[in-house]
């Protein structure tokens, strides 16, 4: 829901509270990708610390692809993927300072927003 919201609020369209939870019919999609990329993140953590880290990045955007245009587990994986090619060392850059401002400052909405803009950025 939150995913939903932040897309609406960056293309400048209408919020409701009943966005948040809109997306429901999407929950298992959602949780059969997230099981994925856990077991894909975990998995390249194992290999070393490096290969979680660019597979966690590249992997990143499978939920917003899952609520952006209803995508299965797997395509959103594919689409996050082929969208991050290129620029992951950025969006590790990217996600680290949001990360830091959110445990300083807490800006998780601020936050959600952006990354929503990274993820029309690297759609489009």
């Amino acid at each position: 829901g939150l995913i939903a919201v932040a897309l609406k609020a960056y293309d400048n369209k209408p919020v409701a509270l009943l966005d948040l939870v809109r997306p429901a019919p999407l929950f298992g999609k959602f949780i059969a990708a997230s099981s994925l990329y856990l077991l894909i993140s975990a998995g390249g953590l194992v290999l070393g610390i490096v290969p979680g880290i660019i597979w966690g990045v590249m992997f990143r955007f499978f939920d917003y692809a899952i609520i952006d245009k209803g995508a299965d587990p797997i395509a959103a994986l594919k689409t996050s993927a082929s969208m991050t090619r290129g620029n992951r060392w950025k969006l590790l850059l990217f996600f680290v300072a949001v990360g830091l401002l959110n445990v300083l400052i807490v800006t998780i909405p601020i936050t959600l927003i952006a990354t929503a803009h990274a993820y029309r950025k690297l759609a489009s």
